[in-house]
């Protein structure tokens, strides 16, 4: 899943086309002025269960909630702090096929394995070695994106211990030494994506727009950049100081805000955000645009817009979340690429 964006997300909850068909209205939950447990501060992340429940992580609440397929409040773990089930900076969640709940809590270093038929703490946590930006789970493994000087893409053991690293950091400017791994680590932020299909792992760099795909072994499949991607810059002073900023003449950058891959499926979403100069909320999107990119070939299928960020993808149906008016959930149709049917 990826990254969360800092501003109040709404989110839009995948179901089937035959749950979506029995339900009068589409499923949404969120309120700006409700109960508890449907009022979100931060949503960093949302997934959906293989009984359709939906799972949301809450940055600014520090908890993972959960809700049934019709927006019913089941109930929530997590809490603030360092110790045992609590979280200080959680910000991706994965749902892996058994319906577990790994969730990357980069404040704590760590990775949290929760089991609804468990009550209160993980049943199991996983330590992370540096700090990560978002994380895939394929069987018994997580992998995660996040800056070493061994690569960018990472398979972690069930005792955290790196068992492979690859995809190599970049570094556009003329800087050495610790500004290096600073710059090298920051422009490493990005979103991972499994295909469990395939096997086949996408990686995106969000101020840079490039994306690479990778099989389980390391072995690059292929790369690409987003199409009239407005790249933030780096910039290098004569003292050596570091600094970022929109492309000459802009007043706004792109960033990709996230990749899903829908079950089955051929082509990853690409989620692609326009952030204006000047916004109260630096990471608050002005635009979400959804593209598709052949996982095989990494070619360009299509683009469009379903009105904001995809956080899962069913078969027929769409997580999506979008940061106005209010923190929301809500089902809709997923589109396809265009002159590629369903």
């Amino acid at each position: 899943m990826h990254r969360s964006l800092a501003g109040l997300f709404a989110v839009a909850v995948a179901v089937t086309a035959a749950e979506a068909a029995a339900q009068d209205t589409p499923l949404r939950v969120g309120s700006l002025d409700g109960p508890n447990e449907t009022v979100f501060g931060l949503i960093a992340d949302a997934d959906v269960d293989p009984t359709g429940d939906v799972l949301v992580l809450d940055m600014r609440m520090l908890e993972l909630r959960r809700f049934d397929r019709n927006g019913s409040y089941i109930g929530k773990v997590g809490s603030p702090g360092r110790g045992p089930g609590e979280f200080r900076y959680p910000e991706a969640l994965a749902v892996d096929n058994k319906g577990r709940a790994w969730v990357l809590d980069s404040g704590n270093l760590r990775i949290s394995i929760y089991d609804w038929r468990a009550e209160g703490e993980p049943m199991r946590t996983i330590p992370l070695p540096f700090p990560a930006f978002d994380l895939c789970v394929m069987g018994e493994h997580a992998w995660i994106a996040g800056y070493s000087p061994s690569g960018v893409v990472h398979s972690l053991d069930t005792s955290g211990v790196i068992e492979r690293s690859f995809g190599a950091a970049v570094l556009p400017a003329p800087v050495e030494g610790r500004r290096a791994e600073i710059l090298k680590a920051s422009l490493s932020d990005g979103s991972l994506a499994c295909d469990q299909e395939s096997g086949t792992l996408v990686y995106a760099r969000r101020d840079i727009g490039s994306i690479e795909a990778f099989s389980t072994e390391g072995r690059r499949l292929w790369s690409t950049t987003v199409p009239d991607f407005a790249a933030m810059e780096v910039v290098v002073t004569e003292a050596g100081r570091i600094s970022y900023r929109p492309p000459d003449g802009l007043s706004y950058q792109n960033r990709v805000a996230g990749l899903v891959v829908p079950p089955k499926a051929t082509t990853v979403l690409v989620q692609i955000e326009t952030v204006s100069l000047g916004r109260l909320e630096p990471d608050a999107a002005d635009l979400v645009e959804t593209r598709w990119l052949d996982i095989d070939t990494g070619q360009w299928r299509g683009q469009g817009g379903l009105g904001g960020r995809v956080a899962h993808a069913g078969a027929e149906t769409c997580l999506l979340f979008e940061n106005l008016p209010y923190p929301r959930v809500w089902s809709d149709m997923c589109p396809s690429p265009a002159g590629r049917p369903k």
